[in-house]
């Protein structure tokens, strides 16, 4: 079985090739890449192309919105530059920031985490 290498396939049906987007890897599923105005898939592969790389991004947000925050995190991680797997230390600092510029805890509580951290490190 070959693996394709990019998620815009073909279907031929009536003498006509038609263009589809295929978001399963992502989560998602199979679309029709239909051009705004009509009503089936585009037979035209520029606008496939355009049509594909605006759906993907719009399915990357989309899911990113519901991503969980071990996914975030990791993704922020490699945004961040910090490639790879973290150490104890490298994680608890960031960590920290991240909960402190969250707003979301006390400057206290940020405190006796950091404090618990660095015996654990």
């Amino acid at each position: 079985m070959t693996k394709r290498t990019t998620r815009v396939y073909t279907r031929t049906r009536n003498g006509v090739t038609r263009f589809y987007l295929d978001l399963r890897s992502l989560g998602g599923t199979q679309e029709a890449l239909v051009a705004p105005g009509d009503t089936s898939a585009t037979v035209d592969p520029d606008i496939a192309a355009h049509l594909a790389a605006k759906r993907i991004k719009a399915f990357r947000e989309e899911k990113r919105g519901k991503s969980t925050e071990r996914e975030e995190t990791q993704r922020r991680a490699v945004i961040d530059g910090l490639k790879g797997r973290w150490g104890l230390k490298a994680y608890s600092i960031h960590h920290l920031k991240e909960k402190a510029r969250s707003g979301r805890v006390t400057e206290e509580w940020v405190e006796n985490l950091q404090r618990n951290l660095e015996c654990a490190a």
